[in-house]
């Protein structure tokens, strides 16, 4: 198995059909070492690395999400502030 840069792979995906996802990685040597020492652990937990996985991956889909949800907002904004403008210039308050 080749690893990328950081001695991680993703080698299986599966779909758990409510909308989540398992995955399985293949970590390497390096990695295992340099995750302990970020970490301050004397032995490998893949407890702490399921968990930190899960923060990361929390995180990167909120900021997937967050964008297209600000957009929308801006443009629901828009919208309503052009409704007002047209509404005050022909005959509103």
């Amino acid at each position: 198995m080749t690893h990328n840069k950081m001695g991680i792979e993703i080698v299986e995906e599966y779909d758990n059909g409510d909308g989540t996802h398992t995955l399985v990685f293949d970590v390497s040597d390096e990695f295992k070492e340099w995750f302990k020492r970020a970490q301050g652990l004397k032995r490998w937990s893949t407890v702490r690395f399921q968990n930190t996985v899960n923060e990361v991956m929390s995180q990167m889909s909120l900021k997937n999400i967050k964008k297209p949800i600000d957009n929308s907002i801006e443009s629901c904004v828009q919208e309503y502030e052009e409704e007002i403008e047209l509404y005050q210039t022909y005959g509103g308050d």
